[in-house]
């Protein structure tokens, strides 16, 4: 899991997604237009919020300098400003207390120039990045370096999507999710932010099958085939059991010759495009772009970052030897070591000042400076940061303190507080206005932060998919505050306006098509004056579309600087980052891109490189110790500390196991374990490029059974199974939602009501658990086979994962036999029919292509973390074998 936080220069910017952020393992809620505070570029202001003549003097420099790319002086006076020493306002000399005043950068700068209503948005001016220039050489060999790779990264997942569509039947790309055909569709009356939505779905009340049109996919829309037709693109806003919606660039005829609808799953250019873009951006610098902005009546779109001597440190040429941007992992993903302590947690190794946003702020330099000490040194009236241990109040005051930082942290250990407390010190007890921008991989983890921000007394907008926010966080959300902002009701007029006069506008140009194919030559000089008129009349409508597009656009930007405006939470030139490296890695499916070191993220990279501030958090306060220990071991040298256990070696009762059959008391001390791995012999199939496991799949809806019968305080959100591969995600959704006779016996073992919580149980990959957590989880490892074969589950980093998101218990269901050898060669597949599908009783019929039998060939490595965990288990009594009355009363209904 990575969290960026980033101190935003506060400018009215439309938010680019840097490289750095796309390269590296983060899910990134993308603001598309940011509407912050004018405050210039590292000109701080004296606390009385009055600019002095030699601030006035220092910006006129700075924009004529900006207005003369060709001076000579430019390069040195920018770099004098952000070097020098000195102080850049003549405040006088405070007394001890008066430096506790409120913070200077809490008052926006005072300008002359009269405010202007809607400032014109443009577009900076670039020259093209020349040899004299500063990070000319960093920047031509970083481009050298990724944009290749992203070209064989984008051209790799081309392959995948046309090889699934030209090489799958329709039925099993139905069958897996892929696609969903017979759909009728509508469009809706409300659009989204001025883009067409259409519904579509089976009919009235028809539920739609399994699929993965999740919010946010990218969709082909084309009656019978998108390689045989031009097919239209739009995005899932949302998705009920019934129907799908999709918005769209612009409406077309969802009625054309009473044709059905066809839905596949398509490709998103979006992070590519996103990615280049930002590569691209590398070469400018804000700093110029901003006195630019603010010397005339402009609005210029920032580009670049601050932060280039930092982003581009490794491509300096002598950086490396004998390349200097050759890629190099912080550690091999296989390694069992745990990197040494001294390169996670130093001070940094900054040739210049590291300082960053509050550089000139004494007050929260003196506490940064004096809480990041290990004995930190405090004084009357210093906030306090409640609640953190001594590591997470070194990491808050890092994060404020320098420029960039870096915080390590293992599962557990507290990342989402910590940040909270962070920024709401820097919000409520320094009063710094800069915006902070948050982003994080999963939405779940994002609503977090917002509810923890929110608690705290913060005002957050939360800025994502409408359908992925928890309902109880929907009030930050960036849609419902603009649904309440005074200008709602001219956009909504404005969107009534532009959809009316886009119907006109298709209404014109469908009888325009009708009368040019009607006209003959034979036809009257009349006939073709009439379609020339027409064609006049849909000229004005186009111009009329877009002069109502552009006071939407506009008027939307305005809604949307308001709202940032008032926001806490929300170019940076101060950023701190929390991973963990030895979690999931970025997902490439390149093999060549992935070996050049495209993945590799940023975070490891910084981590390697040694340079920047580095701390761990060392105490983990998620799971029962029993839990904890294993990954403690295997991940992190035992450097990970429990936080769980008082003086006495009391667990908390919060923490205590759930009771269960599986879990049996120790007779000797009374306890239940909080881990057991059920051992069963049930053969694995393959599906398509994934795999299944039936018996794993029935194992799993008893346990649940078994924990929802036994624990009245347990509800179905509280559980989560983990399931390494797709198709087993979905089997087991299926099961536990859709398939009849499973839900007969959930509701013959648990009563109607008690049965109801099965369906809040929660059934995601392990990437899709990363940075989350549950009272218990049960994890589906599916691999069976004589073999003892186990492909991509031999990372490491997964098993991490999926042993630490449990909280109070921990079901490990496989093969101690296959896992206990853990080969990391692969099975060849061949067409058949597994003898599980003759055995099981539990699932409708699967179709004869899902399932194949395998043939095996010589491993190539083993995976020793399984190894490890297996006879880890076995030497704590904590494996369960599951054969004869046992397994028979689990599986069959």
């Amino acid at each position: 899991m990575s969290v960026w936080i980033l101190a935003l220069n506060p400018i009215f910017d439309h938010y680019r997604v840097t490289h750095a952020l796309c390269h590296s393992t983060i899910n990134l809620a993308v603001v598309h237009w940011l509407d912050v505070r004018s405050v210039f570029c590292r000109v701080v202001y004296p606390p009385t919020g009055i600019l002095t003549s030699k601030h006035a003097d220092r910006r006129q420099h700075l924009a004529t300098l900006a207005a003369d790319p060709a001076s000579s002086s430019r390069t040195d006076f920018v770099h004098n400003l952000v070097e020098s020493p000195e102080p850049v306002h003549d405040a006088p000399v405070k007394s001890r207390f008066d430096w506790r005043r409120r913070a200077s950068l809490e008052k926006p700068l005072s300008s002359s120039r009269p405010p202007v209503k809607y400032r014109r948005r443009v577009e900076p001016t670039h020259s093209p990045l020349m040899p004299h220039d500063s990070f000319f050489r960093e920047v031509y060999a970083y481009q050298k370096r990724f944009l290749p790779l992203l070209e064989v990264e984008q051209q790799e997942e081309e392959k995948i999507i046309q090889e699934r569509l030209s090489s799958w039947s329709v039925q099993r790309l139905k069958s897996e999710g892929y696609c969903v055909t017979e759909l009728s569709a509508f469009w809706m009356e409300q659009t989204h932010f001025g883009r067409p939505v259409a519904a579509f779905s089976l009919g009235p009340g028809v539920t739609l099958p399994n699929n993965r049109f999740e919010n946010g996919t990218q969709v082909l829309v084309t009656h019978l085939d998108p390689l045989k037709e031009s097919p239209r693109r739009g995005r899932v806003l949302g998705a009920t059991s019934t129907q799908i919606r999709i918005s769209f660039q612009s409406t077309f005829d969802l009625n054309e010759d009473g044709k059905a609808w066809r839905l596949d799953v398509g490709r998103s250019d979006i992070a590519f495009e996103r990615m280049r873009t930002a590569v691209s951006h590398f070469a400018f610098d804000p700093l110029f772009q901003e006195a630019a902005s603010d010397a005339d009546d402009r609005e210029i779109i920032l580009q670049g970052t601050t932060l280039r001597d930092i982003l581009l440190r490794a491509f300096k040429p002598g950086a490396r030897v004998p390349s200097p941007h050759e890629p190099v992992r912080l550690q091999d993903g296989s390694d069992s070591s745990y990197v040494p302590r001294e390169t996670l947690d130093h001070p940094g190794h900054f040739i210049h000042r590291s300082e960053g946003a509050f550089a000139d702020d004494m007050r929260i330099m003196s506490w940064a400076r004096r809480y990041s000490l290990p004995d930190p040194i405090s004084i009357e009236g210093d906030p306090v940061l409640a609640g953190l241990n001594p590591t997470q109040v070194r990491a808050a005051a890092m994060m404020i303190g320098q420029r960039a930082s870096l915080v390590q942290g293992p599962p557990g250990t507290g990342k989402t507080k910590t940040i909270i407390q962070a920024l709401t010190v820097t919000k409520r007890e320094f009063d710094v206005a800069l915006p902070v921008l948050v982003c994080t991989y999963t939405n779940v983890a994002v609503d977090n932060l917002v509810e923890g921000f929110s608690q705290a007394g913060l005002n957050p907008v939360r800025v994502g998919s409408e359908g992925m926010i928890r309902e109880t966080l929907q009030r930050h959300s960036l849609q419902a505050q603009l649904s309440v902002h005074p200008d709602i009701k001219q956009l909504d007029v404005l969107s009534a306006d532009l959809a009316k006069t886009e119907k006109r506008l298709n209404d014109s140009r469908m009888r325009i098509n009708k009368l040019r194919d009607s006209i003959h030559d034979s036809q009257s000089v009349r006939a073709l004056q009439t379609l020339d008129n027409m064609k006049s009349s849909a000229f004005k409508l186009e111009r009329q579309v877009g002069a109502i597009s552009g006071k939407m656009s506009a008027l939307k930007a305005k809604m949307i600087k308001d709202i940032f405006l008032e926001a806490d939470v929300v170019r940076s030139r101060h950023v701190a980052l929390i991973g963990d490296h030895k979690q999931l890695p970025p997902v490439i499916l390149s093999s060549e891109a992935r070996d050049n070191g495209l993945g590799i993220s940023l975070f490891e990279r910084l981590t390697e490189e040694g340079v920047i501030p580095s701390i761990m958090l060392d105490v983990q306060y998620r799971m029962h110790p029993s839990i904890a220990h294993f990954p403690s071991q295997e991940f992190y040298g035992m450097a990970l500390r429990d936080g769980m256990v008082d003086a006495l070696g009391n667990v908390p009762d919060y923490l205590l196991p759930p009771k269960s059959e599986h879990l049996l008391v120790d007779t000797a001390s009374g306890h239940r374990p909080s881990v057991v791995f059920l051992d069963h012999s049930g053969p694995e199939s393959i599906s398509g490029r994934s795999r299944i496991n039936m018996t794993d799949a029935t194992i799993v809806c008893s346990v649940i059974e078994d924990i929802l019968a036994l624990n009245a305080d347990i509800m179905g959100s509280d559980i989560g199974v983990i399931a390494p591969y797709a198709a087993q995600v979905r089997i087991l959704s299926q099961l536990l939602t859709t398939e009849e006779r499973s839900q007969t016996r959930f509701k013959s073992k648990l009563g109607d009501h008690r049965a109801m919580q099965v369906a809040g149980v929660e059934v995601k990959t392990v990437d899709g658990f990363e940075g989350r957590e549950k009272e218990v989880i049960i994890f589906s490892t599916v691999r069976n086979n004589a073999g003892g074969y186990v492909g991509f589950l031999s990372d490491r980093r997964r098993l991490n994962v999926g042993l630490t998101r449990a909280k109070r218990g921990l079901f490990v269901i496989g093969s101690l036999r296959t896992l206990g050898a853990a080969n990391t060669g692969e099975l060849k597949a061949k067409r058949g029919l597994d003898s599980l599908r003759n055995t099981s009783n539990i699932l409708p019929p699967l179709s004869s292509h899902t399932l194949t039998t395998t043939i095996e060939r010589r491993p190539r490595s083993k995976s020793g973390a399984w190894v490890r965990y297996m006879e880890y288990l076995k030497e704590r009594g904590m494996i369960l074998p599951l054969e004869g009355e046992r397994l028979r009363r689990m599986v069959l209904h």
